[in-house]
């Protein structure tokens, strides 16, 4: 299950590098942005041979580790991938044939984010891998299909919850605007697209269109900058319903496709473009990655790190400061850490999984020294902690499984009558594990003579309770309660 377009980055390495042979489900929105970062991640790695002579830099800095570069994978890969990828729509269910089936819904991170719910007959799994109730211009997050859930898994939460996101934006304006007034450049490594749609919107509203700044030139370079700016903008049903609005009068949902029509932001394939396209300061920079480890902004860090004019900004939650810059220092160009992080912290989100009243709720093991300083154990559900590769059990829902009687042989199964509205009764076929779940249909081959003459006689429930505990079910032998028209084995 694919939530999100950051989480199929690895994808290829699990459909075309290992033995998994089972099926892939996402949205469109997630398979065709996760497309054009995995297309620019294989650009990255098959340009010049900057990525050895950067990883060689920086593994001389890491004198206790050896560091590698595993083969990634290549434009075929991504192709082959991504075929067989199986798309799903919002509160869409899917069957999965002997599984049971499971419903993508809105999950407010990201254009076609969501959460799933997996159900068998057993049991109902909520897996939240990252969601947000914060405003953004995705669809806005829905949890009416979360009740009654056996367990709720929750893979992600914020790790800045102390930064509210729409202040750190205006942080991030402030930083903007006091560097180019001084003469500087900027530098924000980032993906084309996500929260950088956010960013851009915010800067020409809050900073370029109203500051009496120089002209200052807004450049994104990317090899599928243009795919994305131009996918956002027709994705009216997947957007939030401020934007979803803007689609129908007609207008377009994000300003970037103006912007650059009108030559305010520029798009520009890699760095060796920049020269052609006269690219002077000031200007501010989105370049991917944010690692900085490959992509276009390591070359233009390397050129802007000793000018103090300058400034760099961080704003992926997901990488420390101090580890991205590690291979860079000694730096001189001011670095400001504005971490975006919609995520819905730990202390909100167990309050609102709580209220749910799941049987379980499992949590990273990170979080664990958070929840119990926040909470008192009976003011949550039964809360578990799961780490990475290891086993998270849930407590199983249900003692017995409902099972369907194929009708031919429910008449001629032969009931005794145990008061209460229970009967019991001996029954033999053949037991199959179908779309509907569990079936037990007619089979000529299984010999019956075996129990045709055993006698049953059962004077209580308590005592068929006792027998079926006694009972061993062997081959095709099954025991059935009849109650309120549905058998139960």
């Amino acid at each position: 299950l694919v939530s999100n377009f950051n989480a199929a980055l690895a994808l290829p390495f699990i459909t075309e590098r290992s033995d998994f042979h089972g099926t892939v489900y996402a949205t469109e929105p997630t398979v065709e942005f996760a497309r054009c970062l995995m297309l620019d991640m294989v650009t990255y790695f098959e340009r010049a041979k900057s990525a050895t002579l950067f990883l060689n830099k920086f593994q001389s800095r890491q004198k206790n580790r050896k560091l590698t570069l595993t083969p990634f994978y290549t434009f075929e890969d991504v192709e082959n991938c991504l075929s067989k990828v199986n798309i799903v729509n919002f509160n869409e269910t899917v069957i999965c044939p002997g599984f049971g089936h499971l419903t993508p819904t809105a999950s407010g991170l990201s254009i076609g984010g969501c959460n799933w719910v997996i159900e068998t007959c057993k049991e109902k799994i909520v897996y939240l891998s990252s969601f947000t109730c914060v405003s953004t211009h995705a669809k806005a997050m829905t949890v009416d299909k979360f009740d009654n859930a056996t367990a709720i898994v929750v893979g992600s939460l914020n790790q800045y919850p102390k930064k509210n996101p729409a202040t750190v934006m205006e942080e991030f304006c402030t930083v903007v605007s006091n560097t180019i007034a001084a003469g500087g450049n900027v530098l924000i490594p980032s993906s084309p697209c996500g929260v950088t749609f956010d960013l851009i919107e915010c800067l020409f509203a809050r900073v370029l269109s109203r500051s009496p700044l120089p002209n200052c030139q807004v450049v994104f370079i990317s090899e599928t900058a243009d795919t994305c700016f131009a996918f956002g903008n027709i994705c009216g049903e997947w957007l939030c319903d401020s934007k979803k609005c803007r689609v129908f009068q007609p207008q377009e949902p994000f300003v970037h496709g103006s912007l650059v029509r009108g030559g305010r932001v520029k798009l520009i394939k890699s760095i060796s473009e920049c020269e052609k396209h006269d690219l002077r300061s000031p200007y501010i920079v989105f370049a991917s990655h944010p690692s900085l480890r490959v992509g276009d902004a390591v070359q233009f860090l390397l050129l802007m790190k000793d000018n103090e004019k300058n400034t760099l900004i961080l704003t992926d939650p997901e990488f420390s400061p101090n580890e991205v810059l590690f291979p860079y220092k000694p730096i001189s160009m001011k670095v400001a850490f504005c971490p975006i992080d919609v995520r819905m912290n730990t202390a909100d989100a167990v309050s609102l999984l709580s209220s749910l009243q799941p049987k379980a709720l499992c949590l990273p093991i990170q979080e664990k020294n958070t929840v119990e300083n926040l909470f008192s154990p009976s003011e949550i559900v039964n809360t578990q902690y799961y780490s990475t590769s290891n086993i998270c059990p849930i407590p199983p829902d249900h003692r017995l499984v409902k099972i369907k009687l194929d009708p031919k042989l429910a008449s001629e199964v032969t009931l005794i009558d145990l008061g209460y509205g229970k009967s019991v009764g001996r029954v033999a076929g053949r037991l199959t594990l179908k779309e509907i779940g569990y079936y037990v249909e007619s089979d000529d081959t299984i010999e019956k003579a075996v129990y045709k003459n055993a006698t049953l006689t059962c004077p209580s429930l308590k005592v068929a309770e006792q027998l079926l505990q006694k009972v061993s079910i062997i081959e095709n032998w099954f025991c059935i309660f009849e109650e309120k028209n549905f058998f139960s084995a």
